[in-house]
């Protein structure tokens, strides 16, 4: 790997440093190198890098990968996990790093279709066109609820005046979920170059900018959902610099894209839903025929879905015949159905796939309809039409996809299959549920063998295992991917105490060991808190965090924000508040506080882990990975160790990464759990951990015999 940078390189980054007032850092020059490396595949195409907290991941790769991109006229993609991530790069670093060169790259960010508003039905209803005889037709029928017109109306004249670009994340007026739905649109609901105001959407013109941009900024979901539609918004990844920031979420945002889930229940009432539309439908436009007869056709195989749904749920309540009544959960067993719900499932993706065709149809007759009206008398009755129709499809094409996966008997499932079940007698449910376990089978030819270069990175990737979970559960194992791991430029040691103070309960898998590390966790907290002025306590479910802060004193208690029925962002602002004026403040929280939070200085003085983030043993994914580990002669200790261990390690070191957050910082973290010095596994724990300085009874005199 070369030692110094590219001369355009080192001029951006220098005019960079230069503009900024900053000096150099070792650890941001290594990333560069290393990103250089790749993107010139010197060495592999596809490199692993964890950087710490301070290393300025952003500026390392985009000030690397801007130039080299352009000097052999690719395109850079960066994509995120969280909305924070992406407006900072879009907002500060990407800004920050164009003033310092005289290349003039551009940068667009990429969001769905559904991230801005619809012009056209915005107008449509501030100013309806009343004198449209086939809008008071479909009106008479629609039924629909009122919509906030005067929020409508500021929004349309904001935008009219262009005091707002119609992106839903700038909009100037707060609306819910449910105001926004009629004036936004997917895929089935638009009418494309038909509408009239094709010209001045702001969903197209951000494509414009996409297509024309030398780096787009985007987020995992709506990149993985382009690249399974096959469609054209990004470059072919073969003209790709591909940067994964936040790469721990790349694995389970794999397999929430490609996952499926109907519930029966809530399908049937939705497809009921669907055939009363299609009745005012053809009543509203009755001298239709080639919808009159897609209505038909309609009909005819909604009868038989529905019937086949009401046969698959007795097989489905089977499942449970001998379960406790508490059960809520049943897995098949490798991925594989019972026969009988095999063949119910190959009925029922063919009915499906029908109605999803049928319901694309028509879609497609409306939007002819659409074509053929005066420009400026827009029907809003089918506009309407088009919205809600176009949700059904997406429903009925996830559904066609579960039971085709569902109808397929395999002896190795690639998948893990299960049903839950609601108690509530009142609105019974049954949901199934089709998760890819092994994600190589899908990224691979979709994305790892296409992509020009790419570059994986995250605060939080080594589990002390060279980088084999990350590289497993992305499925880069076929990709030969060179790693590097950079330590944090802070003296950690001096500035992070690690407490692991005596505890009497030895944690198990036995209740009656989780109630009394409960309790001793209840008795500790009040003198562990004292000890500074603001902390983030983090548990590993949201159960025990109630119990645990209501059986607290009431003076103490008062000194705590609790995450519960409250948003992150209220929490946060109430909790900076209490610190600014002078107060003791205590955050409560579970997974969503663990990452993603930024609390320097005296809003974060203390981390405390109430106990390690095991996931739940018997969750289905986890079970069915164990499965296909088993079937390859992995024994019981190693499947502990590849499966249960690294998620742990990876959020333990997110938790305690909420303490330092700037080179100023100090403060304290403390495990309220002794089995990270009582088993085993504790070295490879602390092997992972930065080199904090540890405080502790227990007999830790060397790091490289910790837990033996």
């Amino acid at each position: 790997m070369p030692r110094t940078l590219t001369p355009q390189v080192k001029d951006l980054y220098g005019e960079w440093l230069q503009q900024n007032g900053f000096q150099s850092r070792p650890s941001q020059i290594e990333m560069m190198t290393f990103i250089e490396s790749i993107i010139n595949q010197s060495r592999a195409k596809i490199g692993i890098v964890e950087a710490a907290t301070g290393t300025g991941k952003t500026v390392a790769y985009a000030a690397t990968a801007i130039p080299l991109a352009r000097e052999q006229r690719k395109k850079v993609v960066v994509a995120t996990a969280t909305v924070t991530l992406q407006e900072q790069i879009v907002q500060q670093d990407l800004p920050s790093l164009r003033k310092a060169t005289e290349i003039g790259f551009t940068y667009s960010l990429a969001k769905g279709r559904q991230r801005y508003v619809c012009p056209m039905r915005l107008e449509r209803i501030v100013q309806p066109d009343i004198s449209s005889e086939l809008l008071q037709r479909l009106d008479e029928h629609a039924g629909s609820s009122k919509p906030p017109i005067k929020q409508f109306e500021a929004l349309l004249d904001a935008f009219n005046n262009m005091q707002w670009d119609g992106d839903r994340d700038n909009t100037p007026i707060k609306l819910t979920e449910e105001q926004w739905s009629p004036i936004i649109t997917d895929s089935q609901g638009c009418t494309g170059k038909s509408c009239t105001s094709f010209s001045r959407c702001p969903y197209f013109l951000s494509r414009q900018n996409i297509r024309t941009a030398d780096i787009v900024v985007t987020n995992y979901d709506h990149l993985l959902r382009s690249l399974q539609a096959d469609t054209d918004i990004y470059p072919p990844l073969c003209d790709v610099v591909l940067i994964c920031d936040e790469a721990h979420h790349l694995s389970s945002k794999v397999m929430t894209a490609f996952s499926a889930r109907v519930a029966v229940n809530d399908s049937r009432a939705l497809i009921m839903r669907v055939h009363g539309s299609l009745d005012r439908l053809q009543r509203g436009i009755a001298d239709h025929d080639v919808i009159a007869q897609l209505v038909s056709t309609f009909k005819e195989t909604y009868i038989g879905l529905l019937a086949k749904l009401e046969e698959l749920k007795e097989y489905l309540k089977d499942c449970f015949r001998n379960a406790r009544e508490t059960e809520t959960e049943y897995r098949f067993p490798n991925g594989n159905p019972k026969n009988e719900i095999r063949e119910a499932a190959t009925h029922l993706s063919f009915f499906y796939g029908g109605l999803a065709t049928t319901i694309s149809n028509v879609s497609a007759e409306l939007k002819k309809i659409v074509e053929n009206q005066d420009p400026n008398k827009m029907p809003q009755g089918i506009v309407e039409y088009l919205n809600e129709l176009g949700g059904v499809s997406n429903h009925l094409n996830e559904a066609t996809l579960l039971f085709e996966a569902y109808s397929i008997s395999e002896n190795r499932s690639a998948c893990a299959r299960w049903v839950t079940r609601s108690v509530d007698d009142l609105h019974p449910e049954w949901v199934l549920h089709n998760v890819p376990i092994e994600i190589d089978k899908i990224v691979n030819p979709l994305i790892w063998d296409e992509v020009h270069a790419a570059i994986c990175t995250s605060a939080t990737l080594y589990a002390g295992d060279e980088f084999q979970h990350f590289i497993e559960s992305t499925g880069l194992g076929e990709q030969a991917p060179i790693t590097l791991r950079i330590d944090s430029p802070f003296d950690l040691a001096k500035a992070v105490s690690l407490h692991i103070p005596n505890m009497q309960t030895l944690l198990t898998s036995q209740d009656q060991a989780r109630l009394a590390h409960t309790r001793e966790v209840i008795g500790m907290l009040p003198n562990i808190l004292k000890q500074h002025k603001s902390g983030l306590v983090l548990f590993a479910a949201r159960k025990t965090m109630t119990e645990v802060y209501e059986q607290l004193p009431k003076p103490l208690q008062r000194h705590c924000l609790i995450q519960q029925g409250t948003g992150v962002p209220t929490l946060l602002k109430e909790h900076r508040t209490r610190i600014d004026r002078g107060d003791r403040s205590y955050l409560f929280g579970v997974a969503s506080l663990r990452e993603g939070i930024d609390l320097p200085g005296d809003y974060c003085r203390h981390v405390v882990i109430a106990k390690l983030p095991f996931d739940v043993p018997d969750d289905p994914i986890i079970e069915s990975k164990r499965e296909l580990l088993q079937e390859d002669g992995v024994g019981r200790n190693e499947l502990f160790m590849l499966l249960q261990l690294p998620p742990v390690i990876l959020k333990l070191k997110q938790a305690c990464g909420r303490l330092i957050r700037n080179e100023a910082d100090y403060g304290q973290i403390t495990i309220l759990d002794i089995r990270v010095v009582k088993r085993g596994y504790g070295k490879r724990i602390f092997d992972s951990l930065p080199d904090y300085g540890i405080v502790t009874q227990y007999p830790l005199s060397k790091r490289d015999r910790i837990g033996s």
